[in-house]
């Protein structure tokens, strides 16, 4: 059985090449075709605002695209590099999350450091004890002393600095911070 398969083969591939013909085929793809290599997840709200004459709906949008593969060579990049991982995974700090929001307060301000820093002072000057879920995680981001976390580096005792001046009497944030021109806590809060 195998013998007159392969045999049916030979056969039908020197009678092609006898013919002279060349077999025209469309390109093949691996997985995906060309136009559809792409899975979008596209996710949003709109929330409406009330006005007297005008209709305004004021929304936030979400969208994450993923190219898909279209050719093998796209499984097997040899100039991707895999690495072994620790298998006991850290957890990012809170001080990991005050360094991130310092880097893009840098962008707007150009002083992410001292924001951040005057973020914390004003957040232990004020006595945050409203009972809604906004206030509730400010206070818990923005005051160390709410986890008992410990310092990883020496810059990091800096956050605590900040508090301990913000809880101090009489202690203006703003004088202590100047070069920082607006800070967390005002974006979020009014304080009369």
């Amino acid at each position: 059985m195998i013998n007159h398969f392969l045999f049916s083969c030979t056969f039908v591939a020197v009678m092609s090449a006898a013919e002279g013909k060349e077999i025209i085929r469309e390109k093949r793809y691996l997985v995906y075709p060309k136009p559809a290599s792409k899975v979008q997840f596209i996710v949003g709200t709109g929330i409406p605002i009330p006005l007297e004459r005008h209709a305004v709906t004021m929304g936030w949008v979400v969208k994450a695209k993923y190219s898909l593969a279209t050719n093998a060579s796209e499984y097997t990049d040899s100039y991707v590099t895999f690495q072994k991982r620790s298998l006991q995974r850290q957890s990012a700090s809170r001080y990991d999350f005050y360094r991130i929001f310092e880097a893009a307060t840098e962008r707007f301000t150009g002083s992410g450091k001292e924001c951040m820093l005057r973020s914390i002072c004003e957040a232990s000057a004020i006595p945050l004890t409203a009972s809604s879920l906004l206030a509730q995680i400010l206070r818990i981001f923005l005051l160390p002393s709410s986890t008992d976390e410990t310092p990883l580096l020496r810059s990091d005792m800096d956050y605590h600095n900040a508090e301990r001046l913000g809880r101090a009497r009489n202690a203006d944030c703003k004088i202590l911070y100047p070069s920082c021109s607006l800070a967390l806590i005002d974006l979020l809060t009014v304080v009369k």
